[in-house]
């Protein structure tokens, strides 16, 4: 839930957890699979489909929603 030091440089936000807060389950899906990028198209978040099975995405999105 806490960003690294190289999350934090590439513009990640600094608590996750607050930062999907508002945002829907299809939303922080798409970040896991595809990646997630600044407004200005940089690269925040490198994209885990090819890493992860479905199983641990929707583990992952159910901690991170509940925390």
């Amino acid at each position: 839930g806490v960003a690294t030091k190289v999350g934090l440089k590439r513009g990640s936000p600094a608590d996750l957890f607050k930062a999907v807060h508002g945002q829907s389950i299809e939303e922080v899906k798409g970040a896991i699979l595809d990646g997630a990028f600044t407004a200005e198209g940089k690269k925040k978040m490198p994209a885990y489909k090819n890493k992860l099975t479905e199983k641990e995405i929707d583990e992952i999105i159910k901690y991170i929603k509940e925390g």
